[in-house]
């Protein structure tokens, strides 16, 4: 699973970069985002390493802490 920790960035900013990093619609990347703000981590994806990796990869772009687990 590739899991989205809590951190100092703008809100709108995780929501549009998971967005371009998933595909997933405008909602489901709220949540995301708001899961992980407020319990500290989310599930952003399940699958396969190099999938997530590729995820992963575009969500370091704006320094999004992130682990693959």
């Amino acid at each position: 699973s590739l899991v989205l920790y809590n951190s100092l960035h703008i809100y709108d900013d995780v929501v549009n970069q998971l967005q371009k990093a998933t595909g997933f619609d405008l909602i489901q990347c709220e949540q995301i985002a708001i899961i992980a703000h407020t319990k500290g981590k989310a599930v952003v994806r399940s699958g396969e390493i190099p999938f997530l990796e590729r995820i992963n990869t575009v969500l370091k772009e704006i320094d999004i802490v992130t682990e693959i687990v």
